[in-house]
């Protein structure tokens, strides 16, 4: 009995003629490694859960099948779309890589203008240097030039005050020589000295250059 349920169980894995074998063979009692066969009562009952339970088996690898295969099927899809994605990200990478590159190059000429600018700053800063050192020193120059400008100036100016009183002294003395003079002189004329003289004309030519050389303080009277 027992040897005959394995042998249905066995059979119903893989199909409906396996099992009517192993029926077959329980019926005939069969020996069978020392065995023998024999007919059960409730064999048409197991045989029919068998069956169904092969047919379950059977609609269950199906469907297994199926699902495989559909999970196969979205997998491939899967790979064709990461596949997809993967050429377009190589695409991409190429693509910025090229950017990298050109960004790069932009970057080396843009540092070398930055470092050409830089110089030039710096050239430019050094001649504003020396151009406010050429000007602080010119005028230090100018100031100086002015300082002994104006004590040249002042000293002009004094020498200029100190003249116009001498001149002023001289006038003030030969003015006052020269009022004797003429005093002296009109005593002599009402006295009659004239004739014994020069006339009266020299006399007035000699009185004017004498005024003339009181300007200049070189004049000296004559008797």
């Amino acid at each position: 009995m027992y040897l005959s349920w394995y042998a249905l169980f066995s059979a119903g894995s893989f199909c409906s003629y396996s099992v009517i074998f192993a029926i077959h063979i329980d019926w005939t009692q069969t020996k069978l490694l020392g065995c023998t066969l024999r007919p059960s009562a409730d064999w048409p009952l197991h045989c029919s859960v068998q069956l169904q339970a092969a047919e379950n088996e059977k609609v269950r690898w199906e469907l297994e099948k199926t699902q495989l295969q559909q999970n196969i099927e979205e997998n491939k899809e899967r790979m064709m779309k990461l596949e997809s994605y993967w050429i377009e990200a190589q695409t991409l990478c190429h693509t910025v890589n090229e950017h990298l590159k050109e960004t790069q190059s932009q970057y080396q000429a843009l540092e070398k203008k930055y470092n050409k600018a830089k110089k030039l700053i710096k050239d430019f800063q050094q001649k504003e240097l020396d151009f406010l050192k050429r000007q602080e020193a010119e005028r230090k120059k100018i100031e100086d030039l002015e300082k002994a400008h104006l004590a040249e100036v002042q000293g002009l100016q004094s020498r200029i005050r100190d003249l116009e009183s001498e001149v002023f002294r001289l006038l003030k003395q030969n003015g006052s020589q020269v009022n004797n003079n003429n005093n002296i002189f009109e005593r002599q004329t009402s006295f009659g000295e004239v004739s014994r003289g020069e006339p009266v004309e020299n006399l007035d030519t000699k009185q004017v250059s004498c005024l003339d050389g009181l300007s200049q303080g070189s004049c000296e009277p004559t008797l």
